[in-house]
């Protein structure tokens, strides 16, 4: 398996005009990977049925939103961690730190040890 990349004509950042124009790798050709067909690789590579894959997977996707809403963060053992991250306004004082200044949330996912070992050892291949 190969990680599809393109090269993508890119302006130098922060440069009026953009500057010189350099080519970088860029992931490319994605292709979405369906809920259906997660669940049947999963049944065909353990010892539950695409059925059952499919219940873990809804439960997972009910179950993630409200852990995060509780302050939790999510270890998914060898896939990494999920956290929430706040983006807020800044304040003088810690007093003045209030729901209101916060004007963002988003979810962090950290990989782990064995995940970014796996990735490190990937192959590419270049498409048009």
């Amino acid at each position: 398996m190969a990680i599809p990349y393109q090269a993508v004509k890119t302006a130098q950042a922060g440069v009026n005009g953009g500057g010189q124009y350099k080519y970088y790798a860029r992931a490319g050709k994605r292709e979405l990977y369906s809920y259906r067909e997660l669940s049947k690789s999963i049944a065909k590579i353990s010892t539950v049925s695409e059925i059952d894959a499919a219940a873990v997977l809804a439960a997972f996707a009910k179950l993630i939103p409200d852990l995060l809403k509780e302050g939790k963060s999510i270890d998914l053992g060898d896939l990494g961690i999920l956290s929430v991250h706040l983006k807020s306004e800044g304040r003088e004082s810690a007093e003045d730190v209030r729901p209101n200044t916060i004007k963002g949330v988003r979810i962090h996912f950290r990989p782990s040890v064995q995940l970014k070992k796996e990735m490190n050892n990937a192959e590419f291949r270049k498409v048009q």
